[in-house]
């Protein structure tokens, strides 16, 4: 982090030169610790950032959409949703969310990596009916939320395969464009749940 290592002043300089050349350009960090620091004013000691992206509406998307993959009677649990829909950092478009982005779903596939949405959906059949329904209210979600929102490569077309920047050495991780018109059809992973607030 380039912050705890003596370079907030150079990210300062950095927003204040791109403000002064580009001043219609939106400035957004990708920062973990201490969000609000980045999206504050140089002037006021912050980093001088326009809007940061925000992990707290993609975990608790995700968990509900665990809860719906376990289908008939499952209960899926609302209210996380709910609460990262208040905006935290000042105007809601200070937000970028997301539910998919480079480290969660690269191929190597380790401890800290999670399936994709459509994975995610419907664990047995990520092209199923169950998973273009739930990819698409999770998406909507995402979409219909206070914030920027921002689609992972491959999210759009229910791809669940892992990302890899690597088309030359990782071919199978490329987008699967003939899926694109495969059919729907329901899977006996995915029954419907009920939606309740927790």
């Amino acid at each position: 982090m380039i912050d705890r290592n003596g370079g907030w002043q150079l990210v300062q300089d950095l927003t204040g030169t791109l403000r002064s050349r580009k001043p219609g350009a939106v400035l957004i960090a990708e920062e973990w610790a201490d969000q609000s620091a980045f999206v504050r004013r140089s002037e006021e000691g912050g980093a001088g950032f326009d809007a940061v992206v925000d992990s707290g509406l993609r975990e608790a998307i995700r968990a509900a959409m665990r809860q719906a993959a376990l289908g008939q009677g499952a209960t899926v649990e609302l209210d996380s949703i709910a609460r990262e829909l208040v905006p935290k950092h000042g105007p809601g478009w200070r937000s970028v969310h997301h539910l998919e982005n480079h480290d969660i779903v690269r191929v190597i596939n380790d401890s800290g990596r999670e399936p994709r949405i459509a994975g995610l959906a419907d664990g047995v059949d990520a092209r199923s009916w169950y998973a273009q329904s739930r990819s698409r209210g999770a998406n909507g979600l995402l979409l219909t939320a206070p914030g920027i929102p921002m689609l992972f490569m491959g999210q759009e077309f229910l791809d669940d395969k892992f990302w890899s920047d690597r088309p030359d050495f990782y071919a199978p991780y490329v987008i699967w464009w003939v899926g694109l018109g495969a059919p729907r059809r329901p899977t006996n992973g995915g029954a419907r749940a009920s939606i309740r607030p927790g």
